[in-house]
Order: C-alpha cells, then sequence, then structure tokens
C-alpha cells in the first residue's frame, strides 16, 4: 500500500505517521494525523496545487478565455481525481477489512492450568522460575506496551525488538520486515502481585488476536506477528501449555499462530525514545485513537484485578 509515498512500511500504521528521520521527529508530537493523510485524495487539494495565480492584463476578455479553460480543465482533473480517490478507498476498505476486524473476545480467556506441575524431561524435577522477565510480540508495540503498562504488579515495560540481529535493531530497518525481528516488549514484573500465567493470559486475551499469521489488525509483515520469547524452560511450558488450551477450548474460529521462541537466540533491544510511552503521550494519535485505546477499555472490562488505571511509564 504505498498510497503515501515510496516508503517500505505498507501498514496503515505507516501511512498514519511519517516516516523516521531520527530519534526525535517534529511530526510524532502531533495530535492528529500528517498532512499527507489527511489531504491525500482531496480534489480540493489537487485543485489548489495546480490553480495559477491570477496573472496581470490589459484584455478582459482574453483573461475571461483563459479562465474559461482552466476552470473546463480544473472540472475534467477533479472529476478524475475524484473518481481515483474513491477506487483507493474501497480498495484500502477490502484489503483492509479482514486486518481490521480481528476476533475480539467478549470473555477473558481463563488462566493456563496448572494443576499438573511442570516437570524438567531431562531430570524429571518440578521446573520453577526465578524469572522477573517476559517479552511478548504482538503487533504495534505502542499498543503492546500501553496495555502492559496498566498491569498491576508490572514494573516496567519497554518497546523494542526482538528475533533478529542487533545490528538491524531500529525502527528503518525492522519496518522493511526483512529484518527476522518482530516489534515485541519487555514487560519486568513482580511475580508477587502478578504471575507470568497471568500476563500469557492478558496477552491472549487482550493484547492481540494470535489466529493472525504475520499481521496484527491494520498492521502487515513478519515484524507484526505473534510471539512468546520465553527466557527460561518454565516459561516455555506454560506457554506451550496456554496455547494447547486455548486450541482446545475452540473459542478462537482460527488456529492460533503464536511462535514460541528462546530468548536467548538474539536478544532483546530497547527501541528508539521516539516508540517508548507512545500510547500514553500522544492518545488523540489517529492510530492509537482507532486500534489502542480500545484494548485498554477491554482491558478494563475483562480483567478488572489487573488492570490499573494509572499506567507505568518507562524510564
Amino acid at each position: 500500500m504505498l498510497l503515501f509515498g515510496n516508503s517500505p512500511d505498507t501498514t496503515v500504521r505507516g501511512a498514519l505517521k511519517p516516516a523516521l528521520q531520527g530519534e526525535v521527529h517534529a511530526e510524532f508530537r502531533r495530535s492528529a494525523e500528517p498532512d499527507d493523510l489527511r489531504n491525500c485524495g482531496n480534489p480540493a487539494t489537487f485543485g489548489a496545487a495546480i490553480r495559477p495565480h491570477k496573472q496581470p492584463g490589459n484584455s478582459r476578455q482574453a483573461t475571461n478565455q483563459r479562465g474559461q479553460r482552466t476552470m473546463k480543465f480544473l472540472s475534467k482533473f477533479d472529476v478524475i481525481a475524484l473518481g481515483s480517490a474513491l477506487l483507493v478507498g474501497a480498495g484500502m476498505a477490502y484489503h483492509l477489512s479482514s486486518k481490521m476486524a480481528p476476533q475480539v473476545l467478549t470473555a477473558a480467556l481463563p488462566e493456563v492450568s496448572i494443576d499438573v506441575p511442570a516437570v524438567d524431561p531431562s531430570s524429571g524435577q518440578p521446573l520453577r522460575s526465578s524469572a522477573t522477565t517476559a517479552v511478548f510480540a504482538g503487533g504495534c508495540f505502542w499498543g503492546v506496551q500501553s496495555v502492559f503498562q496498566h498491569t498491576k504488579g508490572v514494573l516496567n515495560a519497554v518497546s523494542g525488538y526482538a528475533g533478529g540481529p542487533e545490528l538491524t535493531a531500529n525502527y528503518l530497518d525492522v519496518r522493511t520486515g526483512s529484518t527476522g525481528h518482530a516489534e515485541a516488549v519487555e514487560v519486568t514484573f513482580d511475580p508477587t502481585i502478578v504471575s507470568y500465567a497471568q500476563l500469557l493470559q492478558i496477552f491472549f486475551s487482550v493484547v492481540h488476536d494470535p489466529t493472525q499469521l504475520n499481521a496484527q489488525y491494520p498492521d502487515e509483515g513478519p515484524q507484526y506477528r505473534s510471539v512468546v520469547f520465553y527466557v527460561d524452560a518454565y516459561q516455555r511450558e506454560l506457554a506451550q501449555r496456554y496455547i494447547a488450551q486455548i486450541e482446545a477450548s475452540k473459542v478462537f474460529a482460527k488456529p492460533v499462530v503464536t511462535e514460541l521462541r528462546p530468548l536467548d537466540e538474539s536478544g532483546f533491544h530497547t527501541a528508539e525514545p521516539l516508540h517508548q510511552n507512545f500510547a500514553a503521550l500522544y492518545p488523540g494519535n489517529a492510530y492509537v485513537a482507532q486500534f489502542d485505546a480500545p484494548r485498554l477499555e477491554r482491558f478494563k472490562a475483562l480483567l478488572p484485578a489487573l488492570h490499573r488505571a494509572v499506567p507505568v511509564l518507562t524510564r
């Protein structure tokens, strides 16, 4: 969808925000859509772009003739532009209809069953975890970070990249979809307040639709895929059990496509400062308002015991 320039980011989010040219970009401090989106396909804009300035002249007849020719040309151009805009709009609506309508749960999934202790197959000993971090990828990291920032017991939630090499762990490379990275969030939590099992419950119930392959909401590409990056065998076991439990429940109409990957393959790489606390700082941003804010409302409705009103912002 290169409708707003030649950017390799072919997502709606890429269209709603300007291309990044560094860690600080003035456009991101705006609360509304960028000018190219507000004006794209607007016949008045095309007309204004080609409408000639008034030219001095002594001949009223010549001026009227020029005006008639100009108006005639503008009329044809406006019709073509309007028709093109309508076709483009219809194409976008058709292309994005399935992405913009993910399966949204009306009730939270139950926690993963841990009645049977997780056992290390190599030693036969019960699996335990002292980990206080978890890493999840479920689409644009603005919204994923926002949900976990509103989770009780979460001490920090950082937007970043995981799954690819450190060399390409930056937005301009990741947005191409060719780096192996997924936009991800590293969650630091207090296990005495919120458990890893509860974080999984939030991730699968609220954060995203785990049945969308290499996409999430309107965004497309492997950088938006669903991944649980586990840090130890205990997290891997619980994630495996939870996915199996979800599949058995048939609550989703399509199969779960969430990947399970060890984090130690490549590590977690913190994203640019621009992407930290984005949803909290720019609630009026068009993308945030349409796709991220409703998730917070669902979180509050489905899992009120785990929700907190004031987010913990990235330090």
